[in-house]
Formats: structure tokens, sequence, C-alpha cells
């Protein structure tokens, strides 16, 4: 009986926190596209062939750069033998939310940036040069490949140092090795075409986000021609009605175009791995073995371009927090000069006169990292190992879905329960974004954990809920410290649902930095970014700390 009831409980945590208010809320949404009159108002609009192509090209070169960077990296971290080292530089990257990463890409790239400032003596430049590096979608390109790429690669070491992926990798490479194939070759036509389907669920993710980003295209290109998705969440915040119905029928071609475009990288996967496979059954070229100095000299080329891709990560991501760093201490700065005139704490004194929104930020990141922990411990002790992919699949929809699709829909139903512009909305909101990474954190080593453990403490006498407080969790108080820190950071970094369920009543440091940014005031801007990327990486430090602090036994003692 308690396990029926256990198992249903289970049911209930996914069905009655995610899966129906994600069903209420896209029922909500499409009844604002049943007539005709929203798609006709959307059809007459004049920009939006050049909107959705916009944003359809953004989405598929930024989903395809960053996972050819990924696994570039990884591809290099694997064969040095550095993927544990490599996971760990790039857990503080991830903690970068994307608005930091945009507004410091505006310091650096802009035409008065620091880049131009420092190549204006050399070329004699007395004015702002005329580049087009942050307009036409540059920037914006650049931005999510800066982002995604750690993002990307992270998962993937993730999942090669998985025990039963590394073990397969090992049997592989032995057998390929045999064969006659080695090195850079062995990695891109036999090794991740394997493995490659499971990084499904991130690159979709990936696709999605790029289709459907909005603040960083406020923030890096507030006068360029905007995609699809801020042409959409300027209509769905308009207060004409048939505006808000052409917003809502956007929403929804963008939620169309989505499957179009996995379809298209699925056709692109298939094709490699047909390429890789003929590749293999072809074997090494012929006289192989007699030069194979070349081979390795080739090996080193492809060793020396992942160190390149690695470094130049590294010190984009460097030069774009300096730049951060200079702006939010800037006095007046004329070009073509290099350095500011002043320095002086102006921007800062800005954000502590309104210090009560940092605070409201990280008490909600905390509130949503700490419900999206134990909702995760809940479902993974209630269920078994096999619900894991349909349960993924359900959780994947907040990050698959076109978010002005799926928010404006909760909007309605927080109106309907009274939630718009309270705290708990909010919370709600941030935890339908946060909560499926808290669980696909932990949800691998809480299954990988060593099953003896827990029969032995059972055949001990130990209970359920013993067992899980005294072995289970302290085993795993490191991924459980990771999945809070990784719950948190996304709640810090959320936008759309601030903007729709705080109705404006409540603000956050990311729609702050946004405002700011796309207003054009870059040193108060750069300073809230600074703020916002704080946050994160304070909840990163935290985790490590506890990570390493023994787990408290009941009654108090150690």
């Amino acid at each position: 009986m308690s396990q029926r009831l256990g198992v249903g409980l289970a049911r209930g945590l996914i069905a009655g926190g995610v899966l129906l208010p994600l069903l209420g809320a896209l029922l909500l949404a499409g009844a604002e596209v049943h007539s005709p009159s929203a798609w006709q108002a959307l059809a007459q609009a004049p920009e939006l062939g050049r909107a959705w192509a916009g944003s359809a090209a953004l989405a598929l070169l930024s989903t395809l750069g960053a996972t050819l960077l990924a696994l570039g990296l990884v591809a290099w971290a694997w064969q040095r033998g550095a993927a544990p080292r490599v996971s760990a530089v790039l857990g503080p990257l991830l903690a970068v939310p994307h608005v930091a990463v945009g507004i410091g890409l505006v310091w650096l790239l802009a035409p008065a940036g620091w880049l131009a400032r420092w190549l204006a003596l050399p070329l004699g430049w007395q004015a702002p040069p005329d580049w087009p590096l942050l307009q036409g979608g540059l920037g914006l390109l650049a931005a999510l490949l800066l982002k995604e790429t750690p993002f990307l690669a992270w998962t993937a070491l993730a999942l090669l140092q998985r025990p039963d992926v590394a073990a397969n990798l090992r049997s592989q490479t032995l057998l390929a090795r045999s064969l006659g194939v080695g090195g850079s070759r062995l990695w891109w036509t036999l090794l991740w075409p394997l493995w490659a389907p499971r990084l499904a669920w991130p690159v979709l993710a990936v696709l999605a986000y790029g289709l459907t980003v909005v603040d960083l295209p406020l923030v890096i290109g507030p006068t360029a021609p905007p995609p699809l998705a801020v042409w959409a969440w300027h209509a769905l915040s308009d207060a004409a009605p048939e505006r808000n119905a052409a917003g809502a029928a956007a929403a929804w071609l963008l939620a169309a175009t989505l499957p179009l475009l996995a379809l298209a990288l699925w056709a692109l996967l298939r094709g490699w791995q047909a390429w890789a496979r003929r590749q293999v059954v072809a074997g090494p070229p012929p006289g192989a073995g007699r030069r194979g100095h070349r081979g390795h000299r080739g090996h080193r080329g492809h060793l020396g371009a992942g160190t390149a891709v690695a470094g130049g990560g590294l010190l984009l991501h460097a030069a774009v927090v300096l730049a951060l760093v200079a702006g939010a201490f800037a006095g007046p700065w004329p070009f073509p000069d290099r350095w500011p005139e002043a320095w002086h704490l102006q921007a800062w004194q800005a954000s502590a006169a309104d210090g009560g929104r940092l605070l409201f930020t990280a008490g909600l990141a905390a509130v949503v990292a700490a419900s999206g922990v134990v909702l995760a411990v809940a479902w993974l002790a209630l269920t078994p190992a096999t619900w894991d992919r349909p349960s993924a699949a359900v959780l994947m929809l907040p990050l698959l879905l076109p978010g002005l699709v799926w928010i404006s829909g909760l909007y309605g139903l927080a109106l309907r329960a009274r939630l718009e512009g309270t705290a708990l909305g909010l919370a709600w909101a941030h935890g339908l974004m946060a909560w499926p990474y808290a669980l696909f954190v932990l949800a691998g080593p809480w299954r990988s954990l060593d099953g003896r453990l827990i029969t032995q403490a059972r055949l001990l006498g130990h209970g359920p809920w013993t067992v899980l407080w005294r072995v289970r969790l302290p085993l795993l108080r490191a991924p459980l410290a990771a999945a809070a820190a990784v719950a948190f950071a996304v709640s810090v970094a959320q936008f759309l649902p601030t903007q729709f369920i705080g109705a404006g009543r409540l603000t956050t440091v990311t729609t702050e930095a946004v405002t700011l940014a796309a207003a054009g005031q870059r040193g108060p801007a750069s300073a809230q970014a600074l703020v916002q990327m704080l946050l994160p990486l304070l909840g990163f430090g935290l985790a490590a700390w506890a990570a390493r602090t023994p787990w408290p036994a009941p009654g108090g003692r150690p």
C-alpha cells in the first residue's frame, strides 16, 4: 500500500507541478489564435518574413556552431585525459547569465567599445568605426556561441564520465585501434556518433533557446531589425487586442518552426553517422602505417586546434568580464582613449540604493533551488529508473516550447489564480524552468549509486527514511549541492517569466539589467550585469562548500 501511495505521489508531483500547468497554459495560449484574424494580422506584418528567416537562421547556426565547438573541445579533453579538469573549468562559465555576456560583448565589440579603442591608435581612427559587429545578428550569434558551447561541452563531458559510457568508449577505442584507427579520426568517425543521440535533449534545448531568445536581442541589437521572438514579445505587451493576437500567432509560428529545424539537425546527424560508418568500413588509408609520422602530425594539429578553441573561449570570457568591470566603474571616456578619464562608483551607488531588488532576486532563486532539489529527490526516490525517459520528455517541455507560448498562457493562469504580480506566482514560473535542471543534474549520480550500499542498510533493519537520510543523501551531497546551484543560477537568469508573471511590480536584477542596457545606460547596466553574474557564482561557491561539509546526523550528532 505504501509503495502504491509513493508512486501515486510521484505521479502527482510531475502532473500537478509541471504537466497540468503547462497544458493549461498551452490551452489558454491556443485560445488566443483560434481566430483567423490573428493569423491575418500576422501575415500583414511587413517584417514577418525577414524576422522569421533571421530567427530560424540564428537558431540553426548557433546550435550547429556550438555543437561542433563543444565536440571539438570534448575531443581535445578526451585525447589529453583532461575531462575532469575541463569540466571543473566549464562549471563557473555556466553560471554566467546570457544577459551578462550580452552586455559585456556590447562593451567589447560596439563601435566605441574596447576593441575599437585599442585598434584606434595603430589604425589612426579618430572616430568610432562603422563596423557591423553587433548588427545583423553577428553579435547575437557570438553571444549564443559563447554561452551555449560551454553548456554542451559540460553536458557531453558529464556523459562521458558515466561508468557505462566510459566503459563502452574504452572497448570501442581498443577495437578501433586494433583495426588501425586512432587519434582524431577515431573520435570523429567512430566514437562521438555512437553517443551523440544521448545529447539530443541538450541540443534541442539550445535550438529552442536560439529560436525564441528575447533578452539578448534587446541588449545587443535594440536598434537592429528584431528576430520574430522579440517582435512577438512587443506585440504581446501591446494594449491593442489585435496586436496581442498577432503576437500570439507569431509565438505559435515559432513553435511550429522548432520541429522543422530539429528535423534538419537530425538529417545532418544521420548524414554524418552514415559518412562515419563508411569511413570505418573503408579502414585507414593505404600506407597509413608507413606514414605514421604524418598521422601523428595531423593528430598534433587537431590537438593544437582544440587548444586554440579552449584558450580562445576562456580569453573571450575573460575579456567580457573585464569589459563589464570597466563599464561599471568608468567615468567620462571619450573616443579613442583606451582608458576612462576618471573612475567612479555612481553606477554602484545606484545599485546599492535599490538593494531590495538584489535581496528579492537571491531569495526567490534560493526558494526555487530548494524546492527543485526537494522535488527531484522525491521523484527519484519514489520512481523506478524506467520512468526517467518519459518523465524527461515532460520536464523538457518548458525548455523546448517557445517561452512566449507557454509563459503567455501561464500569465492567463496566474490571472485566474490571482498569482499575477505575487512572489508565489513568480517562484512557480521560475520553478518550471529551473526544476528540470535540478532533476537532470541529480538523476545520473542518483541512479548510478552502488545499490549494494542501500541493500546492506536495509538488511540491517533501517527503514526507507533512515536509508535516505543516513546513506543515500550523504553520499550524494556533492550532486545535491550542484543541482541546487544550477537551479539557483537558472532562476536568477529568467527574463520572460519575470516580465509576464511579475507584471512590472516584481523585478529582478536580470530584468533591470536588460532595461538599462536597452536604454543605453551602459554603466548601470554593467553594474547590474556583474551583480547578476556574481549571484550564481556565489551559489556555486556555496555548493562547493556544502559538498565538503559533513552531512548532519539525526539529533544534531556529527
